[in-house]
């Protein structure tokens, strides 16, 4: 079974081919980053990996969409998140809201539409994809406003009532893995990380658990193993080193505990492809492992890729 993993965009309205790579912004190849001095400073047409400060235009993530479609055929697709830019010094809560809109849409329509990966598509949110970026709350349910604006437009990529309503109080959900066939393969449980990740503030000040997220996990996850399944885990920020404490150790625990029916992980957030072993509590064997897929923008000085 073929599976593509995509995340990072990172797309750029206000990419500009030409323009300057290596500015004093936070993000450059844009049409207030000036033209360069020096003409291989030029933002190339997809993106530009010279300096890595530089996101990608709409165009690049239009092809790879279509690659993914019509050359990969891949049998499912896992989106797990990051659509709004790096210039953190110009963004809003008005202009993040209309990319991830944008963003959305545009998947919908080259993978759901014209692809017919309904039911094959699986997605997770990443840390940018809020506002401010890194903020996501999962305290009391629907309290992250760009994310209640655009989450009603992942409805096109669920496949069940329930879980939609899950997902659009906490950012979480379950979902069945299946063949063409229709026969189940496993259960994809898409974990919003953002809630741990150590940059998010908010979470420093609460030490329960986020939204109930990891006693849902641990319920599904027992499910899962009563009906001698097997289930993934997706997320965008990685879950262990990059997690508060707290919700860290007890994300390990879970996975520990339940060993014999995770069959791996995937996470985004690095930009470089990358891999994690986990390893149980009290002897320190080996038990799972997650991949970290690399990224479709060329911010950090690296290539589009999926």
């Amino acid at each position: 079974m073929s599976i593509v993993l995509m995340n990072d965009f990172h797309m750029d309205d206000e990419y500009t081919t030409g323009a300057n790579a290596d500015c004093d912004r936070v993000t450059c190849c844009r049409a207030d980053s000036g033209m360069p001095k020096d003409p291989t400073m030029a933002a190339g047409k997809w993106g530009d990996a010279t300096i890595g400060r530089c996101d990608v235009p709409q165009r690049t993530i239009v092809s790879m969409l279509e690659h993914i479609r019509d050359e990969k055929k891949p049998d499912a697709v896992f989106w797990m998140g990051d659509s709004i830019p790096h210039n953190l010094d110009s963004l809003s809560l008005e202009n993040n809201t209309y990319i991830m809109k944008a963003v959305s849409q545009l998947v919908d329509m080259e993978l759901i539409v014209k692809g017919d990966f309904g039911g094959r598509f699986f997605v997770t949110p990443g840390n940018h994809d809020d506002y401010p970026q890194d903020s996501f709350n999962n305290f009391k349910k629907r309290d992250n406003p760009v994310f209640n604006e655009y989450a009603p437009l992942w409805d096109a990529f669920m496949t069940d009532e329930k879980q939609m309503k899950t997902f659009l109080d906490w950012g979480y959900f379950s979902q069945p893995l299946k063949k063409s066939d229709g026969t189940k393969v496993a259960t994809v449980l898409s974990i919003n990380s953002n809630v741990c990740y150590l940059f998010n503030f908010a979470g420093w000040f609460h030490f329960e658990d986020p939204g109930g997220m990891l006693g849902w996990m641990e319920r599904t996850l027992q499910e899962v193993e009563a009906e001698g399944g097997a289930a993934i885990l997706i997320s965008h920020v990685p879950n262990y080193f990059q997690c508060m404490r707290q919700y860290g150790k007890r994300f390990h625990a879970i996975v520990d505990k339940y060993q014999h029916v995770i069959r791996f992980q995937t996470n985004a957030h690095e930009h470089v492809e990358q891999f994690q072993v986990y390893r149980d509590m009290v002897e320190k064997k080996p038990i799972n492992v997650a991949f970290w897929a690399g990224s479709t923008t060329t911010f950090r000085g690296v290539n589009p890729s999926f």
